[in-house]
C-alpha cells in the first residue's frame, strides 16, 4: 500500500495532514521489514495512539470518571498472516524482535517489551481456544517510551488487533456477543494487561500492573478532535466534547522514565492497592458486597464521609489511616468534583477556564496521591510560567508527562519556551526530555 494511501486514510479518520505526513512513511519501513524477513503478503495496517488523560488521575479502576482523548502520536504497524501459532514482533524503531506463541507466551523478564507480546499471545490464546494462528507485526513507534502516554498499553492493543485479524475473529458470532462496541473491547484488552477476570473468562496473570481500562478507551474510543467524558467498570461514556480549533495540546516528556517495574511497579501498585484495602473495609464493616468504590459513593448516602471513619479503623502497618484517608479523599475530589466541573468548561466551550481545577487536580496529585516527582512538578509549573491556559502532569505518575492547553497559533512558540525553561531548570534531564505539539487525534483503526 503506497505512502500517500496511509496518509490519505489517516487524514480520513481525522488525523491532521502534518501528523499524517509524518505517520505515512513509517508504514513503508514496517512493510520493507516484514518482506525482508521473508513475512507472506497477506498483509494489513494498524494505527493505534498514544493517549491524555487530561483529568481522572488513578479513578477508572476505582469506576470512577476521567475526560481523555488521544494524541497524534502513536504505532503504525503493517502485519502478516501467519499458518502457525507464532506471534512474531519486530520493532523497527528500536531494531529488535520477539516471539511468542498463541495460548502459551513465550520467555520474557518483567519490564521487557517482550512481556507485554506474550502476555498478550498467552491471554487471547487461552480465552480464545480456536485462535491459533499468529502473526507477523512490524510496527514503529511515534510515542516516547514509559512517558505516561500510555506506549505499553498502545502496544498491548497493536498486538491483540493483529491477531484478532489474523484469525478472522471480528467475523464470528462470539465476537460480537463479546464485544458489541469499542468500550468493551477496550476493558477487555485492560483485562488482558491487569491479568483482571472479563466476564466468564477467568483472571491472568497480567504483565504485573493493577491498573484499569482508561488507556485502553481513550485508543480504542476516543474521537478527533474531541475530550471524551468516561465513567468505568464498566466502561460507559458520559459525553463528548468538541475542542475549538483555537486551541491545541503541548507535551512535555519530563525524561523521568514512568517504568512499571520493579520498586516503580510496587509505588503504582499501592496506589492502586490503598483503594482496594479501603473498599474491602468497607463491605467488611457494612456487610456490603460494593466491586468499586464508586458504587459506594454513589449509592450509599453520606458514603464519602463514613470512608473516613471506616478506614481509619482499618489501618495496617503497610496501609497507615493517613495514606487511607487521603487516597480516598483523592478518589472522591477528583472523580466528582474536579472531573464534573472541568467537563462542564469543555462542555460550554469554556477551555480557557480550566486552569484553576488543572492546578488543584496537579496539587492534589502531589498531596494526596503521592505519585509526583520533583520533575513532573517543576514542569507543571513552568508550563503555566510560560503562558500555558491550562496544565497537568497525568499517566501512572512517578515520572512521565506534562501536558498543556495553549492556543494554536502560539503552540510552537510555546513548546520552544517550555522546553528551554525545562531544559534549564533540570540539565540532567535534557537529553531524555522530550516536547512535541499534538491535535486530539483518532482512534485505534485497522485496514
Amino acid at each position: 500500500m503506497p505512502v500517500a494511501s496511509h496518509i490519505a486514510e489517516l487524514e480520513a479518520r481525522g488525523m491532521s495532514a502534518s501528523s499524517a505526513r509524518v505517520a505515512g512513511p513509517a508504514f513503508a519501513q514496517c512493510d520493507a521489514t516484514l518482506t525482508a524477513v521473508g513475512a507472506s503478503s497477506d498483509r494489513w495496517s494498524i494505527w493505534v495512539p498514544g493517549r491524555i488523560e487530561l483529568f481522572g488521575k488513578h479513578t477508572d479502576y476505582g469506576g470512577g470518571r476521567s475526560l481523555l482523548t488521544a494524541v497524534e502520536r502513536g504505532f503504525t504497524a503493517r502485519a502478516a498472516r501467519r499458518t502457525d501459532g507464532v506471534v512474531r514482533v519486530l520493532d523497527v524503531t528500536r531494531n529488535e524482535q520477539c516471539e511468542a506463541v498463541m495460548g502459551i507466551g513465550g520467555p520474557t523478564r518483567q519490564g521487557e517489551w517482550s512481556n507485554y507480546v506474550a502476555t498478550t499471545a498467552r491471554r487471547i490464546g487461552r480465552d480464545f481456544p480456536a485462535l491459533r494462528r499468529g502473526a507477523d507485526i512490524a510496527l514503529a513507534s511515534g510515542l516516547p517510551s514509559a512517558a505516561g502516554l500510555s506506549s505499553s498499553s498502545a502496544l498491548i492493543v497493536t498486538v491483540a488487533l493483529a491477531l484478532i485479524r489474523a484469525n478472522g475473529f471480528t467475523d464470528s458470532e462470539q465476537y460480537a456477543a463479546l464485544f458489541p462496541d469499542n468500550e468493551t473491547l477496550a476493558a477487555y484488552f485492560g483485562a488482558v494487561e491487569s491479568g483482571a477476570p472479563f466476564g466468564r473468562l477467568s483472571a491472568d496473570a497480567g504483565v504485573g500492573t493493577l491498573g484499569g481500562s482508561e488507556d485502553h478507551i481513550a485508543i480504542l474510543a476516543c474521537e478527533p478532535r474531541c475530550v471524551s467524558d468516561y465513567r468505568f467498570s464498566p466502561p460507559r461514556r458520559e459525553g463528548r466534547y468538541e475542542i475549538s480549533p483555537a486551541f491545541t495540546f503541548v507535551i512535555g516528556a519530563s525524561g523521568v522514565t514512568a517504568h512499571k517495574t520493579g520498586a516503580a511497579q510496587d509505588r503504582y501498585n499501592r496506589v492502586s492497592l490503598l483503594l482496594r484495602h479501603a473498599l474491602d473495609a468497607w463491605n467488611t464493616t457494612r456487610g456490603e458486597s460494593h466491586t468499586t468504590m464508586a458504587s459506594v459513593i454513589d449509592t450509599v448516602p453520606g458514603a464519602a464521609t463514613a470512608l473516613a471513619h471506616v478506614v481509619a479503623e482499618a489501618a495496617t502497618p503497610a496501609f497507615t489511616a493517613q495514606a487511607l484517608k487521603d487516597r480516598v479523599q483523592h478518589f472522591v475530589s477528583e472523580s466528582y468534583r474536579i472531573v464534573p466541573a472541568a467537563a462542564d468548561h469543555l462542555r460550554r466551550g469554556a477551555i480557557a477556564e480550566l486552569g484553576g481545577l488543572a492546578d488543584e487536580s496537579q496539587r492534589l496529585a502531589e498531596t494526596l496521591l503521592g505519585n509526583q516527582t520533583v520533575e513532573t512538578v517543576s514542569l507543571q509549573r513552568l508550563a503555566r510560567q510560560a503562558g500555558a491556559v491550562a496544565a497537568s502532569a497525568f499517566g501512572a505518575g512517578f515520572g512521565g508527562s506534562v501536558w498543556a492547553v495553549v492556543e494554536t497559533d502560539r503552540a510552537a512558540e510555546f513548546a520552544v519556551t517550555w522546553e528551554r525553561l525545562y531544559r534549564s531548570a533540570h540539565p540532567l534531564r535534557a537529553g531524555r526530555s522530550r516536547f512535541f505539539t499534538t491535535d486530539a487525534g483518532p482512534h485505534a483503526a485497522m485496514w
